[in-house]
């Protein structure tokens, strides 16, 4: 989300913040899921937020396969489903940024 927002200072280093927070306290054996959780949830929202503002349709889909990845899979299945929808998560997420070339 801090490269999506790379144009604006602000929002940019606020995403950034709220991903090393969460990490470092894990780092540090204070790991608080709900803190984790709450700012996993903020971020797929600030997603689908930028998706509705610059008409990326495949932000949407990111956004799905995260929620899919970190708020629907069972603890019976994790060790299959988690790294298929964090790979597809990963793929949704390449194919947010895209270039147009202008044609002579």
């Amino acid at each position: 989300m801090a490269d999506l927002y790379r144009g604006d200072q602000s929002l940019s280093s606020i995403h950034l913040v709220s991903g090393l927070i969460p990490f470092v306290m894990a780092l540090a054996g204070n790991d608080n899921r709900n803190l984790g959780n709450i700012v996993i949830a903020c971020n797929i929202v600030s997603l689908c937020v930028y998706s509705h503002e610059h008409d990326r349709i495949w932000g949407y889909y990111t956004a799905g396969a995260g929620v899919l990845a970190y708020f629907c899979t069972t603890q019976v299945a994790t060790k299959i489903t988690y790294p298929l929808f964090l790979a597809l998560m990963e793929y949704c997420a390449y194919r947010v940024f895209h270039i147009h070339f202008s044609s002579p």
